[in-house]
C-alpha cells in the first residue's frame, strides 16, 4: 500500500481530521453491456462532506468469469487509486 502507514480502512489523516476515501463496485446490467461499475468517494474539499469523485465502467460478457475478471479489475483500479490518495 502506498506510502501511508494505515490499515486497509481507506482513511487518510488531514490536518487531525479524518479524511474517508473509499470504493464501491455494482454489477450493471446486461443491457447496458454487463460488468461492474466503480465508485469512487471522498471528501468535498469545501464542506467536507462525502461526494463521488468518479469512476469508471468494466464491461464483461455473460460468463461468470467474465464477470468475476471485471469485477477484480475494477477492484484493482480502486485499491490503486486509495493508494494514490495523500496521507496527509
Amino acid at each position: 500500500m502506498g506510502g501511508c502507514d494505515v490499515e486497509r480502512l481507506d482513511a487518510r489523516w488531514s490536518a487531525e481530521v479524518l479524511v474517508v476515501y473509499r470504493y464501491e463496485i455494482e454489477p450493471r446490467p446486461a443491457a447496458l453491456g454487463g460488468g461492474v461499475r466503480l465508485y469512487l468517494y471522498g471528501p468535498d474539499q469545501e464542506t467536507g462532506e462525502e461526494i463521488e469523485l468518479g469512476g469508471g465502467v468494466f464491461p464483461s460478457g455473460p460468463e461468470e468469469a467474465e464477470i468475476k475478471e471485471a469485477y477484480v479489475e475494477a477492484q484493482w483500479e480502486g485499491d490503486s487509486w486509495l493508494d494514490s490518495r495523500p496521507c496527509s
